[in-house]
């Protein structure tokens, strides 16, 4: 049984070797604290710890973050690397809330396009694998659909396995065997699916071991 000071002090520690430019290459860090993490984000030239925001029923939630002080940070040393925050960085504790997540909605790679953005069906290149922050596939292309039967009239089409996605003969997406969504944030806790709507994504498979991570 760890004791809060144990927890406390385990919670600034991150198993692994990073300095600030590793720090802000993701989006969170693990701890050697049980089962918590560290988010962090870049602001321009300041990094933020635990700067996180969701929305309740009762609207947006915002938890103002901690600075780090660049100046004192990346310190080198024999068994790993020092850095200064610029406050006291605490174990969240939050009351579970439902979580609302459009995969289409959340893409401001997709959304910023006003021309396409429920507008009209379009071929995203795989590219470098970098093609959307939220979203990683294995190859080929991934498709947006618009204006079809559905919650909101868009979703994601991609090709599964040996399947592949030609719809409205834009051109061939190639069959995956694995594609991943970055949901938002979720409360560490046990999760219960009360009404849940999955029609966001239309997998073309014809795979008997497909697997969807929701990271």
């Amino acid at each position: 049984m760890l004791d809060s000071l144990h927890l406390y002090v385990a919670y600034h520690i991150i198993p692994d070797v990073k300095y600030l430019a590793d720090i802000v290459n993701t989006n969170s860090q693990s701890t050697l604290a049980p089962l918590e993490v560290l988010t962090d984000k870049l602001v321009g030239d300041t990094v933020l710890i635990n700067d996180d925001s969701y929305s309740t029923l009762e609207g947006t939630v915002y938890e103002p973050g901690v600075k780090i002080d660049l100046s004192s940070s990346d310190q080198s040393a024999t068994n790993g690397v020092l850095h200064t925050a610029q406050g006291g960085i605490k174990i969240k504790v939050r009351k579970p809330f439902p979580v609302y997540w459009d995969l289409c909605a959340t893409q401001p790679e997709l959304t910023r396009l006003s021309s396409i953005y429920r507008k009209q069906t379009f071929l995203f290149d795989y590219g470098d694998g970098n093609t959307f922050a939220g979203i990683k596939w294995e190859k080929s292309c991934l498709k947006y659909r618009a204006g079809v039967n559905g919650y909101l009239g868009d979703y994601w089409q991609v090709g599964m396995g040996r399947s592949s996605s030609n719809t409205d003969n834009l051109g061939t997406c190639s069959g995956n065997s694995w594609i991943e969504f970055t949901t938002p944030l979720l409360v560490k806790g046990n999760i219960k699916s009360g009404s849940v709507i999955i029609d966001k994504i239309q997998l073309q498979s014809q795979c008997r071991h497909c697997l969807i991570l929701f990271l």
